[in-house]
């Protein structure tokens, strides 16, 4: 993607010398520009990216005003080599070395001049192919909507991207050579267990040797999300695990909303009761823990309400009867079978819920609620079946259903059990 011109001085050096570098091949999308002078010229030496010179070619300059140019404003590579003699070197102190990039030897030959040369395109490409692939891993990361990370071994957070900074609040720079708990600010009395728990996914994939996913809950802007997370080894070019790479996807929204559709399709929009969808799904699902009992009720005079008052009040007594079924049978599914009638799921464990004094309770309670808040009183026909003998679902509903009319036969205000009839 890249392309990347070169621009080389050459100060003081034989022409058979600076024949064989400027000879050299430039490597795939690089070009060269070769300027060339008999004594250091820093102003040439500002404007290009390499400086190769003879020690005896500086001139006026100093070596410290040389390797100052040859910095200055630089983006890219940028390299000073001298030409030198060991004697010229025998008394340099550290801080002399530390002005150039390399030294190559003199007298100097077109052959090592070339190979000398060579390894500095090679440095000059590896920088370039360093950066550009580290451009394309930013920008990629960087244009992700979630968050991914790149961990060390030890936990300690190598490379994030911005989307990631947004989350915890922090800039990249902070976050950079930072831990768990410091990054997503975890009370000092939580840092162990916290600490704990992120290292304990990290190991889940670094056990595994491949990718892993878990669920993850944090803290962020006030309030709690969840995060849908996969963490995956590096690897060494020897096989050697160096950390982990994550990414993690805001899922909160989601799964709110899939909940929301799954709610919408299994409960009734008045009562917020479930509806016949879920009755059949939930006995399914929990085919292996017994026969169950059902109690089908139907409301007694619900009609004279409708006709009476309006379907407002209506409404409102449907209401005020979910209330009163879930105070009477709680924990257990209540289905708004249709209309004015109700089903209740009541397994083995919670028998005594269709045991006569709970029966005679809902009753009372729905009586009472009703006299309060509707405009007449309502009572309740119920019929109870159970699962007996291995009976099929339909079925035992159809018992209830028979037990439920024997009821209203008799008067209403009064359940039947199946079994009776």
């Amino acid at each position: 993607m890249y392309n990347r011109t070169l621009r080389i001085a050459l100060f003081g050096l034989d022409d058979s010398v600076a024949n064989a570098i400027e000879s050299h091949a430039a490597p795939h999308r690089f070009t060269f520009e070769f300027k060339r002078a008999d004594e250091v010229d820093l102003e040439t030496a500002q404007s290009c990216s390499i400086v190769i010179a003879a020690l005896d070619a500086l001139g006026g300059a100093s070596l410290e005003e040389l390797s100052a140019a040859t910095r200055e404003g630089k983006y890219g590579y940028h390299g000073l080599a001298l030409v030198v003699t060991h004697d010229d070197i025998a008394d340099w102190t550290p801080e002399q070395f530390a002005l150039v990039d390399a030294l190559w030897p003199s007298p100097l030959s077109p052959a090592c001049a070339e190979f000398e040369f060579s390894h500095v395109v090679e440095r000059a490409k590896h920088q370039a192919d360093s950066y550009i692939t580290g451009a394309y891993l930013d920008t990629l990361i960087d244009s992700a909507p979630e968050m991914i990370w790149f961990k060390a071994i030890d936990g300690e957070h190598v490379k994030v991207n911005s989307y990631f900074c947004d989350i915890v609040d922090k800039t990249r720079e902070d976050v950079t050579g930072q831990f768990h708990n410091y990054i997503w600010s975890v009370p000092e009395e939580d840092w162990d267990k916290a600490e704990l728990t992120c290292q304990e996914s990290d190991n889940v994939a670094i056990n595994a040797g491949t990718t892993t996913r878990c669920d993850e809950l944090v803290s962020t802007h006030g309030e709690i999300r969840t995060f849908d997370t996969y963490k995956t080894p590096i690897y060494d070019e020897d096989g050697t695990i160096l950390g982990t790479s994550g990414f993690a996807h805001d899922v909160t929204v989601e799964r709110e909303l899939k909940h929301l559709a799954w709610l919408n399709a299994r409960t009734d929009y008045l009562t917020g009761l479930y509806n016949r969808r879920y009755f059949y799904e939930y006995l399914e699902e929990h085919k292996d823990e017994g026969p169950v009992s059902f109690a089908l009720i139907d409301l007694d005079n619900f009609k004279d309400i409708n006709d009476g008052s309006g379907h407002d009040e209506g409404d409102n007594a449907l209401l005020v009867t979910t209330g009163a079924l879930h105070k009477c049978f709680p924990e257990c599914p209540v289905i708004r079978w249709g209309g004015d009638e109700f089903i209740v799921v009541v397994s083995n464990k919670a028998s005594e819920l269709v045991e006569d004094d709970n029966l005679h309770e809902f009753q009372r309670t729905l009586q009472e609620w009703t006299a309060e808040q509707c405009p007449i009183m309502l009572t309740a026909s119920i019929g109870v079946s159970s699962q007996k003998n291995g009976l099929g679902v339909d079925e035992a509903v159809k018992h209830a259903d028979d037990a439920l009319y024997e009821a209203k036969r008799a008067g209403k205000a009064r359940h039947i059990f199946h079994d009776n009839l």
